[in-house]
């Protein structure tokens, strides 16, 4: 068909937000929004049939590219085609959104422009959209207001690995939320290259590189001792160290590491891009009701802690994995939490920890200050130096170290492979181990027979240990191991029950006292004997004799108290009997007796160069051919 002549269409145009806006169009008519970029035709005349007068908007290509947003003009009717869910105040009126407000209910740090490759730099976008969520200029998440409250939303972090190079701040109120641990992690790395020259057994690095910034900081290179750190700087001259250098090097490549945390948690006078100290936070301000969970945090360079808690309260930590890639070399920085106060009242509390794991941390956790009320629940300390140090180094008399940590309860935790302690406390009261199981801990990396400190010590009185489990007793009660010392499982000041139960074959002897078991004396921190230890042992003996008038059933209570300063130890016995027994021969018949051994596993008799390190359980059994298992438990109070 031939083409004889293309008629122009007519369209009204003009600009919608200038002079008295878009028109009102005529049925069918036309009209495009010049500054809008916007097409309409109007719907007509009600006496015609359109269900209402207006202008019905046509999607173009503008609206599905660019800035315009397509989900702004879609609606949403929860379970619509639902007839038995009414979501508005009859069937006839549901409760509508638009499809973009519908998404908006939640929202991920990848609407902020994160990647988590493990190789993008994730920092900044990371940090914007916390900041844009909870520490929003106009309206923070702290702020006491619906308008505040509403901004108490969850952000989300996909699977990924999320590199970070400089410390994340988080404020009251924020909820991170990932996939969950080994799936959404944080990993931080803040080291950066300088290049510099030392000199052999001086402590100054010349390097054009000198900034303020580095004060703290370790240093890595050649002929740099470990641990070493910035002490001072001359700004773009030289930086001072810690230690001298071990050999020189000219113009060589050094590792600075700053001091910073993967995560610190920041109190309300922070803003975008200033984030609080710890000497601004008053009782008003701290940070708080905070949620992190479902997510890894690790620092590789093993001299950075992962999450910096200052003054923060009423917070809670749930299925984090916190891995410090510690390479056995004592690092104070390497903690996975470290929790500061500023005072008794402005301090660490109300905070529950579960379900966290700890690898490879110089110290799971680091709390030095007065925090108080913390609970760690189902969290697992693994290849560390000391999986809990609480109080260490606080002075009991400057703001914020009066009291030391108090009423922490450490309830189900497992700590495996633990160089040192378990939980070690210096200062503090009214703190609570609760089920946990202590698995090669206090070893310094070797076994149980190789056992060194005790796995958990209270250095001051008022505090326990309930129903903890350890495979120290197993390893160490019997007569093959007397060669290696029993370092007791708890010591210090606190009274403990061992998880479980024992039990040692019982049999005839009459003459000489048959080594039964043994059990540890008090010892210091380090493992060495001191004060002394009262074993509260509750046992059961049912001998294995079925005969007439032979067999019986004994259960009693042994008491043994033992001072190693004077080397004096006694024992009592209390039981009651079952069994018929006319000569009272059987209830009488087996006598328990105890006696300290030294280092060697040798008798302590009081010999020149001898000193109590364990005390052994003894018995004779006088009744003829009997055999029996001696069950036992106890309670200790050191």
């Amino acid at each position: 068909m031939a083409v004889v002549q293309i008629s122009r269409i007519q369209i009204r145009r003009g600009q919608a937000n200038g002079g008295t806006g878009f028109p009102q169009l005529a049925s069918g008519e036309l009209g495009w929004a010049i500054d809008a970029q916007q097409l309409y035709i109007g719907n007509g005349a009600v006496s015609e049939g359109s269900p209402a007068v207006g202008n019905t908007k046509i999607l173009t290509q503008n609206d599905l590219t660019g800035t315009s947003n397509l989900l702004q003009q879609v609606q949403h009717i929860y379970r619509v085609n639902d007839t038995t869910i009414t979501t508005g105040a009859d069937a006839n009126n549901p409760v509508s959104r638009y499809l973009q407000a519908r998404l908006d209910d939640q929202v991920s740090t990848t609407d902020f422009g994160t990647i988590g490759d493990g190789t993008t730099n994730d920092t900044v976008a990371l940090q914007r959209a916390i900041n844009q969520l909870f520490l929003n200029a106009t309206t923070p998440a702290y702020a006491a207001t619906n308008a505040g409250a509403s901004k108490r939303v969850v952000l989300q972090m996909p699977a990924g690995v999320f590199k970070t190079k400089s410390t994340l701040y988080i404020p009251s109120y924020a909820t991170l939320v990932g996939a969950g641990k080994e799936k959404t992690t944080i990993y931080y790395d803040p080291s950066y290259t300088i290049t510099g020259t030392s000199t052999t057994g001086v402590n100054v690095l010349t390097t054009i590189s000198a900034a303020t910034s580095m004060i703290g900081a370790t240093v890595i290179g050649s002929g740099i001792p470990l641990n070493t750190t910035v002490s001072n700087v001359s700004v773009g001259v030289s930086i001072s160290l810690s230690n001298v250098a071990s050999s020189g090097v000219t113009g060589g490549t050094f590792t600075i590491i700053p001091v910073g945390p993967a995560i610190q948690f920041v109190n309300d006078s922070s803003t975008i891009g200033n984030p609080s100290t710890l000497s601004s936070t008053l009782g008003s301000n701290q940070p708080r009701r905070i949620s992190l969970k479902g997510l890894s945090v690790r620092t590789p360079t093993g001299v950075n802690t992962c999450l910096q808690l200052d003054a923060v309260k009423d917070s809670v930590f749930e299925d984090l994995n916190l891995q410090c890639d510690w390479s056995t070399n004592y690092n104070l920085l390497s903690r996975g939490i470290f929790m500061q106060a500023l005072s008794a009242i402005v301090t660490c509390e109300g905070n529950v920890f579960k379900g966290l794991t700890f690898t490879g941390c110089t110290f799971g956790v680091w709390a030095k200050q007065d925090i108080r009320n913390n609970i760690f629940e189902d969290c697992y300390f693994t290849d560390g130096y000391q999986g809990l140090a609480l109080g260490v180094g606080a002075n009991g008399t400057i703001a914020g170290q009066q009291y030391g940590p108090r009423e922490t309860t450490i309830t189900n935790c497992k700590f495996y492979n633990i160089k040192r302690h378990a939980v070690y406390l210096e200062l503090g009261a009214a703190n609570t181990t609760r089920d946990c199981k202590y698995i090669n801990v206090g070893c310094n990396g070797g076994g149980n027979t190789s056992a060194q400190y005790p796995q958990v010590y209270f250095k001051v009185a008022g505090n326990t240990s309930q129903n903890d489990y350890s495979d120290r007793h197993t390893d160490l009660s019997t007569y093959t191991s007397l060669t290696s010392q029993y370092i007791p499982e708890v010591s210090g000041h606190a009274t403990y029950t061992l998880q479980g139960v024992r039990q040692v074959g019982i049999s005839y002897v009459t003459n000489n006292s048959t080594f039964g078991f043994r059990l540890p004396c008090g010892t210091d921190q380090y493992g060495v004997p001191v004060g002394s230890v009262t074993h509260s042992i509750d046992y059961f003996y049912k001998t294995n004799s079925t005969g007439a008038g032979t067999s019986f059933t004994r259960k009693g209570t042994i008491i043994v108290t033992a001072d190693v300063v004077s080397a004096t130890v006694q024992l009592s016995d209390e039981f009651n009997f079952a069994g018929t027994d006319t000569n009272e021969n059987h209830a009488l018949g087996l006598n328990f007796t105890a006696s300290f051994f030294d280092s060697t596993g040798a008798i302590y008799t009081g010999a020149v160069g001898q000193t109590p390190y364990s005390i052994g359980i003894y018995y004779t059994n006088t009744l003829t051919s009997d055999t029996g298992n001696l069950i036992y438990s106890y309670t200790t109070s050191v």
